[in-house]
């Protein structure tokens, strides 16, 4: 529903007057954020979601209580450097836009739990990025990483990964580090082989690594005792090891346009 930039105004002065600690202004076919914006500096949740936003005012990093912001399904090209200063966000959603790049100080955010880029033009995570070590769920899937950087290993609260549908062509070892992860999605990348040190994140629950090009699995994958769901369909395997018949709590293993001709017998100890 399109708002007038006097409702928006309106809308904007009333938050500012009642103290209101939320703002939606989803779908609200905004083509840009009045300055005025700024008066909002109570705020704790922004949803900008769904509009024809190009860019944000500097004043956007004004709003120093902000928890939550939702940028999804913009046209934005660039985030300013101003909201590195929002150094209360938990949650930040800028999927679905134009990015091409993050500003360099976005470690300054070190409270961020929750991190969505997905969806935009990215080749790199800035160096800073390492400090946003409090991250619990990162998703940088649908943009043009050729590779996750080593430091990705710092966050060691990160429960779900997803980094599918880039470029990469391998993935660090550093992954070893992230003891709580439970999901982790590299599928529809260049990948041609799972290092075996992801076989020791015992608490991994999800592995999607389809449409790679695996050409064997380690035999290490017996390590990954809590595996519930293994998607190894569109790579090139020709066989899997014996050790899969010991992944006990497996219900769903997606091997489908493979090059598998024979599976091994203990593949029927998962249906034991």
């Amino acid at each position: 529903m399109s708002m007038s930039r006097e409702k928006l105004l309106k809308t904007i002065q009333e938050v500012a007057n009642t103290k209101q600690p939320t703002l939606s202004l989803f779908n609200s076919d905004l083509t840009e954020l009045p300055r005025e914006i700024a008066l909002l500096t109570h705020l704790e949740s922004l949803d900008l979601s769904d509009n024809s936003l190009r860019s944000l005012p500097n004043e956007i990093g004004l709003l120093t209580n902000l928890k939550h912001l939702n940028l999804d399904y913009n046209d934005l090209e660039k985030l300013p450097s101003s909201l590195t200063k929002l150094i209360e966000l938990k949650e930040l959603d800028v999927s679905h836009n134009n990015l091409k790049k993050l500003p360099k100080d976005i470690g300054n955010l070190s409270q961020l739990q929750r991190f969505n880029l997905s969806a935009n033009k990215l080749k790199e995570l800035p160096n800073s990025f390492k400090h946003l070590s409090q991250l619990t769920e990162l998703d940088c899937s649908e943009n043009q990483l050729n590779h996750l950087p080593a430091f990705i290993g710092n966050f060691k609260r990160l429960m779900s990964l997803n980094a599918s549908e880039n470029q990469l062509l391998s993935l660090p070892d550093s992954l070893i580090n992230l003891c709580e992860l439970t999901h982790l999605n590299v599928g529809y990348n260049k990948i041609k082989e799972i290092p075996t040190s992801i076989c020791q994140l015992s608490s991994l629950c999800l592995l999607d690594v389809s449409k790679n090009q695996i050409s064997h699995l380690p035999t290490a994958i017996e390590q990954l005792t809590d595996l519930r769901s293994l998607i190894l369909r569109s790579n090139k395997l020709k066989s899997l090891p014996k050790q899969i018949g010991h992944l006990h709590k497996l219900k769903n293993l997606d091997i489908a346009y493979n090059k598998i001709v024979k599976l091994p017998k203990e593949i029927a100890q998962l249906y034991q």
